[in-house]
């Protein structure tokens, strides 16, 4: 839960090494929630 709480918070870091900066707080959320 605090992974995706994390990368809503910092969706940045996430889409600068999952995703192309598109819909970073959803896709990290989604990204963080396929990951933990």
């Amino acid at each position: 839960m605090f992974l995706n709480r994390q990368s809503a918070a910092k969706p940045e870091k996430e889409s600068s090494t999952t995703i192309p900066r598109e819909g970073s707080t959803i896709q990290a959320i989604g990204i963080g929630s396929g990951f933990a």
